[in-house]
């Protein structure tokens, strides 16, 4: 009788056999059980048995050599070696992740909600980690590291059960920002990371972008930007734009190194500094990339100084003091 369509055959009939003891069919339970009428028509003696295997002394589909629990109740969920299982519908877990709120953290929490009351036992492992933790309805796993876990329920009133799962816990990426000026123009980029949204201020102006990459026009003279996220944690990017003809020459009085920057890119800076007497004290020669150039001063002793900064279109002369 196993053809794989038994549900098909509208009318069987093995009355009157009685040395008939087994009867193979595709699926026993849905024939003994007969839920929706198809099987109205099968007829046997009460001394017969449809089974999956004439050697299967529980009708559980397991055949008694193979069968570690040859007393099942009739229609249980089995596993491979006859035993049974909870029959626990396919979304009886509901797993809930919250990933850590900054960098290194380390407040991940895992929530698991079981719809079927049991004594569950779960066991959430990595490389450098291994818990084990019980609850019968619901229960929330705190201060956990970023990372990949595996993790396995087990049920006490079902030994055999095991249901297991991969637990991927996410981290903030870092804010991290690349600029770009782009030579002979007022044009400065933004490419940003580790956010969906970035609040900007620049030159006294704030507003907020969804959008990871921006210009901005920079203005003569000094241009302050800063960039921070919704994240405390994730920090302030800050930068300093100077855009002008002239030289800044900064700090001032200053100890073991001047900064110099003017914004703009292109040619040779010549550094020369000089005592108060017209004496030169430093000579120093640097390509001009637009951002500060730092010169080297703890050479110097303390006192006051003349500083002269050359290009090819301006000389400048500024009175510097060393402390």
């Amino acid at each position: 009788m196993q053809n794989g369509s038994n549900e098909n055959l509208e009318l069987f009939n093995a009355i009157n056999n009685p040395n008939l003891a087994c009867i193979l069919v595709d699926n026993p339970v849905a024939v003994i059980s007969n839920t929706d009428g198809i099987y109205d028509n099968w007829f046997k003696d009460d001394s017969s048995s449809y089974k999956t295997f004439c050697s299967d002394a529980d009708n559980d589909g397991i055949p008694n050599e193979d069968d570690l629990c040859p007393t099942t109740e009739f229609g249980a969920a089995v596993d491979l070696f006859g035993c049974a299982i909870p029959n626990l519908p396919n979304d009886n877990f509901a797993i809930s992740i919250t990933g850590e709120t900054c960098l290194n953290s380390n407040n991940v929490k895992i929530t698991i909600v079981a719809q079927e009351l049991y004594t569950y036992d779960v066991l959430l492992e990595r490389e450098d980690f291994y818990e084990e933790y019980n609850f019968t309805n619901d229960i929330d796993i705190f201060n956990l590291l970023a990372g990949t876990y595996q993790m396995c329920v087990t049920i006490e009133e079902w030994p055999n059960y095991e249901s297991c799962y991969t637990i991927v816990i996410t981290q903030p990426d870092p804010l991290e920002i690349f600029t770009c000026r782009v030579i002979n123009t007022n044009d400065f980029s933004l490419n940003m990371s580790g956010s969906n949204s970035y609040n900007i201020k620049f030159n006294g102006d704030a507003f907020t972008t969804h959008s990871s990459a921006i210009t901005l026009q920079l203005e003569e003279g000094v241009n302050r930007v800063e960039v921070s996220t919704d994240l405390e944690c994730q920090g302030v990017y800050k930068d300093l734009i100077i855009l002008t003809d002239d030289f800044l020459v900064y700090p001032n009085p200053f100890r073991d190194e001047i900064k110099i920057n003017n914004g703009k890119e292109g040619g040779e800076v010549i550094v020369n500094i000089y005592s108060t007497i017209g004496q030169l004290v430093l000579n120093k020669t640097y390509i001009n990339q637009g951002i500060e150039i730092r010169v080297d001063t703890s050479s110097l002793p303390t006192g006051m100084y003349l500083i002269s900064i050359q290009t090819e279109a301006i000389v400048s002369t500024y009175k510097i003091v060393k402390k």
